[in-house]
């Protein structure tokens, strides 16, 4: 039974050490990341690059269909596929959103100047006969 305690010790110890190496190498790459994004990089798609270098190019293949499957569905639905395109329409849908949202305040007050104002329409005066 020593020889069973002895190798189940061994084991334990294997374990912790490649647990505290995980826990040292999460650390490091957790900094590392930090490092990228502070100088500039885009985490998300450094991380997408690394998945794919890591995943190799059957995987790469299989990520590039499914972009132009998603492009398909994307103009299918009305969506757009360039930047140049989703860029104009923000500003295409922001000014159009400012100009009903300037034409609710306008109407807003035209209505506000409808309800205070009334109008009282007298008989007009009759003018006496030049002499």
């Amino acid at each position: 039974m020593m020889a069973n305690v002895s190798e189940l010790e061994r084991r334990a110890a294997r374990r912790v050490n490649l647990l505290t190496q995980i826990g040292d190498l999460q650390d490091d790459l957790k900094t590392l990341k930090a490092e990228d994004k502070m100088d500039g990089f885009n985490e998300k798609a450094l991380g997408q690059c690394v998945k794919e270098l890591m995943n190799g190019s059957e995987y790469q293949a299989e990520q590039l269909q499914f972009e132009l499957e998603l492009d398909s569905y994307r103009t299918a639905v009305g969506l757009p596929v360039t930047l140049e395109t989703a860029q104009r329409n923000i500003r295409e849908n922001t000014f159009n959103t400012s100009t009903a949202a300037a034409g609710a305040r306008l109407q807003a007050v035209l209505d506000g100047i409808q309800g205070e104002v009334s109008v009282t329409l007298a008989p007009a005066a009759e003018k006496e006969p030049a002499a």
